[in-house]
């Protein structure tokens, strides 16, 4: 009998299972109504002097136009990618050139070179977090498939932008408005690394703070954005929270990577070999850097690198 009720019981709770539906398509009218409310407290705003009726606006239009250009973008990278990996890594390469720029455009002083030192930062570690999740946790076929490799990518660089630009910006601040701090350790015979060791923990705390305020939140407060997103195209749901967990756990490898080598070399243009303070290597930033500018920049940089050993191995050769 206990066996029967046992059964039973199974093959209740079996019959409940949770079967997620396809996902409900939301059409072009609808989606413009949905933007009413916004234009409505624009309008509010604009009647009460609030200065947020453009922001608003623009904000509204700028997210319209570009997510609806960057679906007809992934569209036919998405179905050429498959067989040919070479698109994929041009995407993602474009991707990371973009999300150095607008960590530069974020800081209030900056140092030279430091677009493209960005730019090498976030590509090194993208790219070991990219193969250790790819290459050993998520296993798709082919490895360079860009249903999964450009979203998470994606997702690792707006992170990333957030912890770099706050670090960043904390310890070139801290190295410029604290001189007279960090000179006083360098009187009593402190190295360049220790006498802004506290601004460097200042700067750690404010670069990786929202990640693990993120972790530990996540799940009590609010449903994330990939587990939403995924639970709405229809996956199981514990599928989708596993999958949350790992992008947790990959953005904040790669945010503490990216902050920790930036801070790093923030310190080494802070101070030369004699560890003295060189806040004239620093400047405030006066204008955003273009797309071109940033390129243009990395690939001279690379191309002095190259000439420079070139030269070096002559020498050595002669």
């Amino acid at each position: 009998a206990d066996h029967s009720s046992t059964s039973s019981a199974v093959a209740v709770i079996s019959s409940r299972n949770y079967e997620p539906e396809q996902l409900i398509s939301v059409p072009l009218p609808l989606l413009i109504l949905s933007t009413a409310p916004l234009f409505l407290i624009a309008y509010i705003s604009w009647r009460h002097n609030l200065e947020l009726a453009s922001p608003v606006v623009v904000s509204t239009i700028r997210t319209f136009v570009q997510l609806s250009i960057l679906s007809f973008i992934l569209d036919p990278i998405f179905a050429w990618g498959i067989d040919c990996s070479l698109i994929v890594i041009a995407y993602v390469l474009f991707m990371v050139t973009l999300a150095s720029r607008e960590a530069t455009n974020r800081m209030k002083y900056v140092f030279k070179g430091m677009g493209p030192t960005i730019l090498g930062a976030l590509l090194i570690n993208v790219s070991v977090v990219g193969i250790w999740a790819f290459g050993l946790i998520i296993k798709p076929t082919p490895i360079f498939n860009p249903q999964y490799v450009i979203p998470i990518v994606g997702m690792l660089l707006g992170n990333s932008i957030n912890g770099v630009a706050l670090s960043l910006n904390s310890i070139l601040t801290s190295l410029v408005e604290s001189q007279r701090e960090v000179e006083l350790y360098l009187s009593f015979g402190a190295t360049g690394f220790e006498a802004c060791a506290s601004q460097v923990r200042k700067a750690i705390r404010a670069g990786t703070t929202p990640v693990i305020n993120g972790m530990a939140v996540i799940g009590l407060v609010s449903i994330p954005g990939m587990m939403t997103g995924q639970i709405l195209g229809g996956a199981p749901v514990v599928d989708a929270a596993r999958y949350q967990m790992l992008i947790m756990y990959l953005i904040a490898t790669c945010v503490f990577g990216s902050t920790l080598m930036l801070l790093y070399v923030a310190v080494s243009v802070g101070f030369d070999e004699t560890h003295m303070l060189r806040t004239d290597r620093i400047q405030k930033r006066t204008k955003g850097a273009s797309l071109f500018d940033c390129i243009s920049e990395t690939w001279r940089m690379l191309f002095c690198c190259c000439c420079d050993q070139a030269i070096e191995n002559d020498g050595t050769t002669l």
